[in-house]
């Protein structure tokens, strides 16, 4: 008697139209299976709509409610009825995959984990509202509570961290890993932004990308303002953090240009190049300026911030530019005129147009287009178109259209030479 009952309530529970290897726990679940096969449901009316697919996957409260062929009943965020055909779909978590109805080969782990997908194909989201705004988009990688969030329609994104690409909407072919690397770590942004081939690895890395695209920041906050700037390579931690607008820079070192396009206007702050530990950090405005040597920057008799020199070029560390058009070669080197030239250790120009070269050689103030070649070779303030040439050779001050030859040589007064 017992075994005729159990055979009954067994014959109750298992209707005539099931099918192989499927496996349902909770209310709902597997509700309208007809001939698929192999499915695995567990949660209140997971893929309580699935019809005839197989090898689905869903855990979670109303996980792939939506996917099937007979609509989207019951489902709190339902999708429109239309025909479904969607196959080799995991959805595990509350409300993960909720709207997904024909896509193919999707992975959805975690609290509302592209929920709103519909016939997106082959993504993979993993954390609570990873790809939470994507609808058709494919081919993307989002693992990190939010990362993703704010993808929508771009392809062949890959976002690793909490909030990680979570600003670019419908760009493609992104690469962002660190936390909030290329987005925040909240809720993403639901603007269009079309940025494209970005790649930001570290904490904070291109954190505000936008619409700026083949930009590649390596390091914590590398990049940061990065919105709609292009071209830019920013590498070490805070490298070009402020740069927002600006194109074609590269910088190299802890807080390289640091504080460039701070202003953020669109058309200056372009094509710098900076490496070494704060190198160049002070400009804002200037261009296609070249800096090589930790802690060698822009300052000159102006003060710090707000620099626009362009187009000099520096190597030496600590090196201080004050200038347009200059070059400086040496540790401390130091020039505060345009289309100076300051070669050697500490060497000093002060003129217009003028040129140091050798260990503390010297120009004075006001000594435009002066010339001191050697160890401590000075020409003096407003000693205009003087000449020194030789270990300490020496023109005083004021003396113009001078020339002091050999070393020691020295001339006070103008127009006259000694050799």
């Amino acid at each position: 008697m017992t075994r005729l009952f159990f055979l009954a309530l067994l014959a109750c529970a298992v209707p005539a139209t099931a099918q192989t290897g499927n496996t349902l726990l909770g209310r709902g679940a597997l509700n309208s299976v007809t001939s698929g096969d192999f499915n695995v449901a567990v949660g209140d009316s997971a893929l309580t709509n699935l019809t005839n697919k197989s090898g689905m996957v869903a855990l979670g409260f109303k996980a792939g409610c939506s996917h099937g062929t007979s609509g989207s009943s019951g489902c709190d965020e339902s999708a429109s009825s239309s025909t479904f055909s969607g196959d080799g779909n995991v959805f595990i978590g509350i409300l993960s995959g909720v709207r997904s109805t024909t896509g193919t080969d999707n992975v959805f782990i975690g609290e509302r984990a592209g929920a709103n997908v519909t016939s997106s194909t082959d993504n993979t989201f993993i954390g609570a509202r990873s790809g939470w705004r994507n609808t058709t988009g494919v081919d993307n990688t989002f693992v990190g509570e939010t990362s993703g969030t704010g993808a929508t329609t771009g392809n062949n994104n890959t976002a690793v961290g909490k909030g990680a690409g979570s600003h670019v909407s419908t760009g493609s072919d992104n690469t962002f890993v660190g936390s909030a690397s290329g987005g925040d770590t909240c809720c993403g942004n639901a603007t269009n932004y079309t940025g494209h081939k970005n790649t930001g690895v570290g904490n904070d890395a291109l954190r505000t990308i936008q619409n700026g695209y083949r930009n590649t920041a390596l390091g914590d906050s590398a990049g940061f303002d990065i919105g709609a700037g292009n071209f830019n390579t920013m590498l070490g931690q805070a490298a070009g953090w402020a740069t927002e607008h600006a194109d074609y820079n590269t910088m190299v070192g802890w807080s390289a240009g640091g504080d460039n396009n701070s202003t953020n206007n669109t058309n200056d702050a372009n094509g710098n190049t900076y490496l070494g530990a704060r190198t160049g950090y002070a400009n804002r405005q200037g261009e296609y300026n070249v800096g090589i040597g930790a802690f060698s920057d822009f300052a000159g008799s102006n003060g710090f911030g707000g620099r626009t020199w362009e187009q000099t070029t520096f190597v030496g560390g600590r090196a201080d530019v004050g200038a347009d058009y200059t070059v400086q070669v040496g540790y401390g080197t130091y020039t505060d005129r345009d289309y100076a030239s300051a070669v050697g250790y500490e060497a000093d120009v002060q003129g217009f147009r003028a040129t140091a070269l050798g260990a503390y050689a010297t120009i004075g103030t006001g000594a435009s287009d002066a010339l001191a070649l050697g160890e401590k070779a000075t020409v003096g303030n407003n000693a205009r178109q003087s000449i020194a040439i030789g270990s300490e050779a020496t023109i005083a001050e004021n003396a113009t259209n001078s020339m002091a030859l050999g070393n020691g040589a020295s001339v006070s007064a103008s127009n006259e030479a000694y050799v």
